[in-house]
């Protein structure tokens, strides 16, 4: 794992903990999760009931990496016994996204979506969670004129990370 991206995934884990008990909920969807340290950590600090969802090949980057840094019964994948789904990590397709969450978390990937898929997720997390937190950067998209534009109400907060110059936190409460 590299150092620098230490720092960054045990804030984002961080985060998604206090807004967890913000809303007195533990269910944590993140979309777009990369290889999976933000998981990794949020899992390490209690966070057992945790989907990722993302495209295939991000899948296969999540179950290599947890897949090393954690037990294999930590992780659980379509095809595996729904029975066991329990306090692992769930790694799924975004054809499979449905249920309702806590909080839904997205670092590093709305801006980069194509306007429908944004549109898609914010669409869900507004009506399936209580929280969409986005820690995001600003160059393509602002993830709140996006929420706009979707009808969806302003940010409750909205600041500049402290922990990554250029990237913005910003969290609606629904």
């Amino acid at each position: 794992m590299c150092i620098r991206d230490r720092p960054w995934s045990i804030y984002q884990a961080w985060r998604t903990l206090k807004l967890c008990q913000l809303v007195n909920g533990s269910r944590v969807l993140e979309i777009g999760p990369g290889i999976g340290r933000g998981a990794y950590y949020a899992f390490a600090l209690g966070l057992t009931d945790y989907t990722t969802i993302d495209l295939p090949l991000g899948i296969v980057g999540q179950a290599l990496f947890l897949g090393s840094v954690m037990s294999p019964d930590d992780i659980w994948m379509m095809g595996d016994d729904p029975e066991l789904m329990d306090g692992r990590i769930k790694l799924l397709p975004p054809p499979l996204l449905e249920g309702y969450y806590d909080v839904v978390v997205n670092a590093s990937s709305l801006p980069e979506m194509t306007v429908p898929q944004m549109k898609e997720y914010m669409a869900f997390s507004s009506t399936n969670a209580k929280v969409l937190y986005s820690l995001n950067h600003e160059v393509h998209k602002r993830v709140s004129e996006m929420a706009r534009i979707f009808g969806m109400k302003e940010p409750s907060l909205r600041f500049i990370c402290s922990i990554n110059p250029g990237f913005v936190e910003e969290i609606f409460i629904f």
